[in-house]
């Protein structure tokens, strides 16, 4: 898909879109492990290089997994508290 992107009329669109998904996935988790910089982080920025975007994308990816391995099944389906948009 992503070696896809840079043929298309809008490819920079695209790169932004991305970036934005793999930036959203970085800022919920560390909302809900409550890092301190959670409410700074931005949803749209950096927009990465296309050459960083599987990487990127990846390393977000096993992150997300690694906190849902780490899950007992009996915690998995229990409320999660996280930093909310007023930083608390």
């Amino acid at each position: 898909m992503l070696k896809k992107i840079i043929n298309l009329p809008d490819g920079e669109g695209c790169i932004r879109f991305f970036s934005h998904i793999i930036n959203s996935q970085n800022k919920w988790m560390a909302r809900i492990l409550w890092h301190k910089n959670a409410p700074g982080m931005s949803w749209w920025d950096p927009v990465y290089r296309l050459n960083e975007l599987e990487a990127s994308g990846m390393t977000v990816c096993r992150r997300g997994s690694t906190f849902l391995e780490i899950k007992v099944r009996s915690k998995f389906f229990s409320e999660v508290e996280f930093i909310g948009y007023g930083g608390g």
